[in-house]
């Protein structure tokens, strides 16, 4: 999923890049949101299968499929592309973030060490802007009569949804509702994301040694 969604974010990005005449967060922004668009139609039906698989042990993987069909392991496809926004936050925080610095101390890539905390805060600040959303979605789960006829039809219908699910959790848990349970998705996703992005960034700058070694050599 990891190898999908910065495929094609660095595609896209060069090519919004080109179209626009240059980087902008607004580019970052838009990459992001479409590479993760882009993976969801493979990766939704397998985190949905390994979710009932682990769920219902005693039944195998064709057993799931035949028992619901295959159309059912796209369910919550439509809340994953709502919160698309997550990873676009992240990636454009931790792009333009890192291009000032660059631009500040003159250089042309961040240490490893840098690299790591840039992406730990620039994953915490995304986090901390969606995560209502992520605990509405979970609620949505639980609670049908939140949906409007049941189910979601579409973005819109789904957004109602995901803030009259808000709306109650203020209600019953007051503000601090939409947050319960922040502090350990942060512990637990800041730290992967931040490696993550020690260890592009690294490997970007090896890359680039590799093809710059090899343009010198022609």
């Amino acid at each position: 999923e990891k190898f999908l969604y910065f495929y094609a974010y660095s595609m896209l990005r060069r090519s919004l890049q080109a179209l626009r005449g240059g980087p902008s967060m607004l580019v970052d922004l838009t990459a992001g949101c479409l590479a993760e668009l882009a993976h969801l139609p493979f990766s939704v039906p397998f985190e949905t299968l390994l979710v009932r698989v682990v769920n219902n042990p005693e039944k195998g993987a064709m057993a799931v499929i035949r028992e619901k069909g295959f159309a059912s392991l796209y369910a919550g496809t439509m809340a994953s592309a709502v919160l698309s926004i997550k990873p676009a936050i992240q990636l454009a925080t931790y792009e333009a973030t890192r291009a000032r610095l660059l631009k500040r101390w003159q250089a042309t890539a961040l240490s490893a060490g840098h690299a790591f905390l840039l992406g730990a805060f620039a994953r915490a600040f995304a986090t901390i802007l969606v995560f209502p959303y992520i605990r509405a979605k979970f609620m949505l789960k639980n609670e049908k009569s939140l949906t409007a006829n049941g189910a979601s039809s579409n973005i819109q219908d789904l957004i109602a949804s995901m803030h009259r699910a808000m709306a109650l959790l203020v209600e019953r848990q007051g503000l601090a509702g939409l947050y319960k349970g922040l502090p350990e998705e942060l512990a637990r996703a800041t730290t992967s994301a931040a490696l993550l992005m020690a260890v592009r960034e690294r490997l970007t700058i090896v890359l680039k040694t590799m093809l710059l070694g090899q343009h010198q050599i022609k």
